[in-house]
């Protein structure tokens, strides 16, 4: 079976400055354009409509508005963010790691772009790099299931089976009803217990 690495597009939410999916918006207001009232409006409808065509998984169209977003605002961390989502759901992970560094150089305790920075660098077969990103995400928000659920899918990839799954054991422990980790950790120990080593014995 093939493993389930948990991303599951609805997690990433993109922020909305209309405010029916806004999440984080806060930032250091020195890193912030000032621009006029008509700029402002402006750039709050490019990021609606982007976030509007994001949600309908148009992805292409959506990056569209974010690029012309930036081209008012080109320090803002949720433009940014988003950004780098959409381009996560087209599977362009190079550019992807690229917003979100950018991202991150503006609010360097942000969530959202450490969570989908490791998950980028783990597509991009970075693993050692992916769990320093989820790292980062879990300093900032340790009860997130689903940064423990990648951060151990990154783990066992790297073959540290062990480390892995107390990964998984602490999204459990967050998340009970979790099927893609109860999912994965079982097949991570079927894979231990039918192999040639000695079977690993964790608590079920």
């Amino acid at each position: 079976m093939k493993p389930h690495y948990g991303l599951a597009l609805s997690s990433i939410l993109v922020f909305s400055l209309s405010g029916s999916t806004y999440i984080d918006k806060s930032f250091s207001l020195a890193t912030e354009t000032v621009v006029d009232a008509e700029a402002e409006e402006d750039f709050v409808q490019e990021m609606d409509t982007g976030n509007y065509l994001y949600e309908g998984e148009f992805y292409e169209e959506a990056l569209e508005f974010y690029d012309k977003a930036l081209k008012i605002k080109p320090n803002d961390y949720d433009a940014l963010n988003n950004r780098g989502h959409a381009l996560l759901n087209l599977g362009k992970y190079k550019q992807a790691l690229a917003s979100y560094d950018k991202a991150l150089k503006i609010k360097t305790d942000g969530y959202y772009a450490w969570y989908s920075r490791g998950f980028a660098l783990h597509k991009l077969e970075k693993y050692e790099k992916a769990v320093e990103a989820y790292n980062k995400a879990l300093k900032i928000n340790p009860d997130s299931d689903m940064a423990w659920l990648n951060r151990g899918n990154a783990l066992r990839d790297l073959g540290k089976y062990e480390e892995a799954l107390a990964s998984f054991d602490k999204a459990l422990e967050i998340n009970p009803d979790f099927q893609l980790a109860i999912n994965n950790r079982k097949e991570l120990l079927s894979k231990l217990n039918n192999s040639t080593h000695k079977p690993l014995l964790v608590k079920n």
